[in-house]
């Protein structure tokens, strides 16, 4: 098992160099960028909530939260506004500065 990690630890540290140097050149399509996003999103939020062992035990905090999550799928990343009066959202872009 250890020869498997081993062989994964080899080959990662080179494929983000490569994947960093990628987007720095804007070799990526918009497609492959959403998809980098997603996980780094993943990534910063699984170690936010490791870090502060946090969990939500409130349901309406829950709700609040799978709420919140679902509004910027669906109007900020896709860009659905056929339901909303407001165009706004469409031109909505999320930063990593916000993230961290």
């Amino acid at each position: 098992m250890s020869t498997l990690v081993n062989n994964v630890d080899e080959k990662l540290a080179p494929f983000l160099r490569q994947l960093a140097d990628s987007i720095d050149n804007n070799e990526l399509s918009s497609e492959q960028i959403q998809q980098i996003g997603e996980f780094f999103m993943s990534y910063k939020i699984t170690n936010q909530s490791n870090e502060n062992n946090s969990e939500i035990n409130d349901p309406s905090e829950f709700i609040k939260f799978l709420t919140l999550g679902m509004y910027i799928y669906r109007f900020v990343l896709n860009g659905d506004n056929q339901n909303s009066g407001n165009n706004d959202t469409q031109n909505s872009q999320i930063s990593v500065d916000d993230i961290e």
